[in-house]
């Protein structure tokens, strides 16, 4: 069964090349949602996909040497649509 998740992300993550990275590992567990860079420090994923896919990417994320910090729970505010994943630089 598919859930809606949040992932919040603090670190070195600007400018590094996560974003790209993390957009490549989701597209590799079949996960469509956005990445956003809420400021030069945190990110915020939004994502869809079964529990165990979720766990391997925020699993991934915090392995990255860029991320210091991480959590993530479920989240039914933010719903994506469609099968892609894609970054929103809102800075």
């Amino acid at each position: 069964m598919k859930e809606e998740f949040t992932i919040l992300l603090k670190g070195m993550v600007r400018q590094s090349g996560f974003g790209f990275s993390c957009m490549k590992k989701a597209s590799e567990l079949s996960i469509p949602g956005s990445l956003t860079y809420l400021d030069e420090q945190t990110i915020q994923i939004n994502a869809q996909g079964e529990k165990l896919q979720l766990e391997e990417l925020f699993s991934w994320c915090l392995s990255s040497r860029e991320t210091i910090s991480g959590t993530y729970s479920s989240s039914g505010k933010h719903k994506t649509s469609g099968k892609d994943f894609y970054i929103i630089n809102s800075l």
